[in-house]
């Protein structure tokens, strides 16, 4: 593709205005050439004011590389929120009355699975004021979920659970306040068998799972993203770094959270017992860059990418970002 720079010259002489037209050429092995000048005349007295040298666009080669590197739209154009490179601390234990399940971009809502004498798991949401204080006492949800994952908005007021392996949202008003009666969140793909997991929610309103079929088995990521009031569904790239694609079992990939920016994914492999950070340029583009994060089960950032939490036996550890 040529890119011309164009200058314009009046000849006082004979009132001919004349264009110089340089073309600049990109050639297979990356080099630019200059090709020769092409002069065409425009005949006819024009007057200065006609046409000002200001209405004439001028590219330069330097612009041209900037134009040609602007077109690629997975190119990364800035270092995401969450650093690539991160050196992490050593744990400290967060006392939770349960098994760790998720917790609020701010760090101030948890929620956790504790144990009944009979049945399930019942699923509790315990609050703080600060991230200096204790979790206060937790309050039951109230409904069945299942235990492949649940995921808490950033402020706590909202919960994305699946229960028989169907979404479900439920939201209350104040972080004091009960949650109400899960619901359906808005969106639908796939077929009536489809079973989703792992839910995490996402800054803006949106959601990324896992799926699967009762009928093909086949694990898939996927992102619901939300324009306004309208849920759209963006198809995640299946990689052998994200994916295992093996059946669905109990020990499939699940996707735990995400970051701020929405350009890293945290995931933990239960059958390497191993989480992992996905980076991608932006969002519409595919993870390319996988970093692993050690046995670090439900990893979920904050708010900042500077504290990560995850799953222990005493219920719940966090570990701070080095400087």
């Amino acid at each position: 593709m040529s890119i011309f720079t164009v200058r314009a010259r009046k000849w006082a002489a004979s009132g001919t205005l004349t264009l110089l037209v340089v073309g600049v050429a990109a050639v297979a092995s990356g080099a630019c050439s200059e090709d020769a000048p092409v002069v065409p005349s425009v005949d006819g007295a024009v007057s200065e004011a006609s046409i000002p040298d200001t209405a004439i666009p001028l590219v330069d080669a330097a612009d041209a590389s900037d134009a040609t590197a602007e077109r690629d739209p997975c190119a990364e154009t800035s270092p995401p929120l969450c650093d690539k490179a991160a050196v992490w601390a050593a744990p400290v234990v967060v006392p939770l009355a349960g098994a760790f399940a998720s917790i609020s971009a701010d760090e101030l809502h948890v929620a956790y699975y504790e144990a009944q004498d009979a049945g399930p798991a019942a699923l509790v949401v315990a609050d703080r004021a600060s991230t200096s204080e204790a979790f206060g006492a937790g309050r039951a949800f109230g409904f069945a979920v299942d235990t492949t994952g649940v995921s808490l908005s950033k402020d706590g007021l909202e919960l994305l659970a699946t229960f028989g392996g169907d979404a479900r949202l439920a939201s209350r008003v104040r972080p004091t306040d009960p949650f109400g009666v899960p619901g359906r969140p808005g969106f639908q793909f796939g077929g009536e068998d489809q079973l989703y997991r792992s839910p995490v929610m996402l800054e803006g309103g949106g959601f990324f799972l896992a799926w699967t079929t009762a009928s093909v088995g086949q694990l898939a990521f996927t992102e619901i993203a939300k324009d306004g009031a309208v849920y759209r569904q963006v198809p995640v790239i299946p990689q052998a770094e994200l994916l295992n694609m093996s059946p669905g079992g109990a020990e499939a990939p699940r996707p735990t959270g995400m970051s701020a920016d929405g350009r890293t994914l945290f995931f933990y492999d239960e059958a390497r017992k191993v989480a992992k950070a996905a980076f991608r340029p932006n969002r519409t583009c595919p993870f390319t860059t996988f970093v692993d994060l050690g046995d670090r089960p439900g990893v979920v950032p904050n708010a900042s990418c500077t504290a990560l939490y995850s799953r222990s036996p005493a219920g719940l550890v966090r570990t701070a970002r080095m400087p």
